[in-house]
């Protein structure tokens, strides 16, 4: 919860505060100002990451049964206003056979916006978004582009872990890399999944959530 981030907080600046008035050596004494000054960023992380874990939850979820092509195009809109805010452009492609999928949609929104935020945060100032829906043969498939640098080879193995920021977002005191670690909560708790990968130009990230598709009857 948030008061025992803010518990965890006041324990560590007040130990540093203690070490402080003890005798250190000039090293010593920078370790200590570094615990001090970041028990703050600390504190955010551990809340950040308690109100994911909170905000999903199995008994929490309103899932409804509703169809592809009327979820596809609530996601599209939801593409359309987040590139308009940011000025970006936006690539679109639509292509999804009839079906039925199972969903919270307010988790599922709260989903698909973190891959959009993601793209929005590393892709190149004023370059295209891309949203690509398609249905296969059991999946609903909902995939976000950029142009940015792509993934680097430790990013594809850990860029949906918790906190997981990668060298490029490290300018970012506010950036606490749970965007996409969101996003997999989310694929995670609808019995699907997140597939992360570059383009295959080279020039990008695709970042693919997959639901699983239900019976038409």
């Amino acid at each position: 919860s948030s008061a025992a981030s803010d518990v965890y907080k006041r324990q560590i600046r007040g130990n540093a505060e203690l070490l402080k008035e003890t005798k250190l050596s000039d090293e010593q004494r920078s370790y200590v100002d570094f615990i001090e000054k970041n028990s703050t960023r600390i504190s955010a992380y551990a809340h950040a990451l308690m109100e994911v874990n909170q905000s999903i939850r199995t008994e929490e979820l309103d899932i409804k049964r509703v169809r592809v092509p009327a979820l596809a195009e609530e996601i599209g809109a939801l593409a359309r206003e987040i590139a308009t805010a940011y000025g970006r452009p936006i690539e679109e492609s639509i292509h999804t056979g009839d079906g039925f999928v199972s969903v919270d949609y307010k988790q599922l929104e709260r989903g698909v916006q973190n891959l959009l935020m993601n793209a929005v945060h590393y892709a190149p100032e004023a370059s295209a978004v891309e949203l690509l829906i398609s249905t296969g043969e059991n999946t609903l498939e909902m995939t976000v582009g950029d142009y940015g640098p792509g993934f680097s080879d430790e990013d594809l193995k850990r860029a949906s872990e918790p906190f997981y920021r990668g060298d490029k977002s490290r300018h970012s005191s506010t950036h606490y890399g749970l965007g996409l670690y969101t996003a997999k909560t989310v694929a995670e708790f609808h019995h699907g999944y997140l597939k992360i990968k570059n383009r295959s130009s080279g020039k990008g990230a695709m970042v693919t959530l997959i639901l699983p598709l239900e019976p038409i009857a």
